[in-house]
């Protein structure tokens, strides 16, 4: 059952257009929450943490932040790009 997928999935996974075009670059999206938040990553009103540059985030030219409740407690990256 599994190897009657496995064709369709190669084709899906060489399709990717983060495979072809590279990753987002993940020190970019922390200088961004960092721009949004006005305070850089692990101080007071800043990201506790830097985005895990471990993952392998499709290229998006145009990235939208927003504050995730009222309590402005989480940045919400969205990729507002084609």
């Amino acid at each position: 059952m599994i190897r009657a997928h496995l064709p369709t999935l190669a084709l899906l996974l060489l399709a990717t257009p983060a495979l072809a075009a590279g990753f987002q670059d993940t020190a970019g999206l922390d200088r961004a929450v960092a721009a949004f938040a006005g305070h850089p990553v692990g101080e007071e009103g800043g990201a506790r943490a830097p985005v895990d540059s471990r993952l392998k985030l499709a290229q998006c030219p145009t990235v939208a932040l927003s504050w995730r409740t009222p309590a402005h407690d989480a940045v919400v990256i969205t990729c507002s790009g084609p």
